[in-house]
């Protein structure tokens, strides 16, 4: 096996994210840059089901950007899209995607990824069903695992759910996340696998390494998310937050700086403290 999951480890990360609670990280959730674009994306739209769509078709485009993903999801929510069906906004997000700098690598291949679900009509189902999709995110799951021809485990997808999850809360469809969808394993998400020490290799590259074994990496963390009671998708965000900081020497104390500003006080700062250092447990 290429890695191997420390269940010691496993534990500790899981015991120390258990204590700061779902409540927490749903704390931490809203001050995440991407969901505060998606905030300003909804507001400046103004119709949940357009701007639902265009996030679903930006998640699964959103890989090998040339810029942070931060700063490139802010220059999607700030483009100038307008509300519309579905069709319109299909193109209305193939021109944005042309024309973005944050998203530059395989910009025909994005396009194609767009276009079948176009082709599918699947674009229609998202934008119609906002509302039932809030309900079971398994449908948007499904839907674009049938769209693009994956299994429904890949990044992209379960980036996208996670994402349209987003969008629902910040529209009032839903105040829970999702608790049957896997974290998607992203450069900083498979780095905090490492620098947590919840999954080890002997590879030069460990962040490669775990990214082409994203499946015993989301295995691991499902495994966190029984212990700490908090669902995958909603650790993503805590977990990629700290994995700007991986590289840095001063990791953890950044790290906590960057989320304790989002959480405002509304967390304890030991709990906090103690999560962000069982997340950056040692050096890449």
């Amino acid at each position: 096996m290429a890695i191997t999951i420390n269940s010691q480890r496993v534990k500790a990360v899981g015991e120390a994210l258990g204590r700061l609670g779902l409540e927490g990280v749903m704390i931490i959730e809203e001050g995440d840059p991407q969901y505060r674009a998606l905030e300003h994306l909804v507001k400046r739209v103004g119709d949940c089901s357009s701007a639902a769509l265009l996030t679903v078709l930006n998640a699964i485009s959103a890989y090998q950007l040339s810029a942070l993903g931060e700063d490139y999801w802010w220059e999607f929510a700030t483009y100038p899209f307008k509300p519309g069906d579905p069709d319109s906004l299909v193109r209305d997000f193939i021109s944005f995607l042309v024309s973005s700098r944050g998203n530059v690598a395989s910009r025909d291949k994005k396009i194609s990824r767009v276009r079948r679900l176009l082709t599918s009509q699947t674009h229609i189902e998202i934008y119609a069903k906002i509302d039932e999709i809030s309900r079971n995110p398994e449908i948007l799951r499904i839907l674009l695992s049938r769209s693009l021809g994956k299994t429904g485990y890949e990044k992209t997808i379960v980036f996208a759910v996670k994402m349209f999850y987003y969008i629902s809360r910040i529209c009032g469809y839903r105040s829970t996340p999702p608790a049957t969808i896997e974290i998607p394993v992203d450069r900083r998400v498979a780095a905090i696998t490492y620098t947590s020490g919840i999954a080890d290799t002997s590879k030069p590259d460990p962040i490669e390494e775990i990214m082409r074994s994203y499946r015993e990496a989301q295995k691991a963390w499902a495994r966190v998310s029984e212990i700490s009671g908090i669902p995958m998708v909603s650790l993503d965000s805590i977990l990629w937050l700290c994995g700007k900081y991986v590289r840095d020497e001063k990791r953890v104390e950044k790290a906590y700086a960057e989320i304790a500003g989002y959480a405002r006080g509304r967390i304890e700062s030991g709990v906090l403290l103690r999560v962000v250092s069982e997340l950056l447990y040692r050096k890449i």
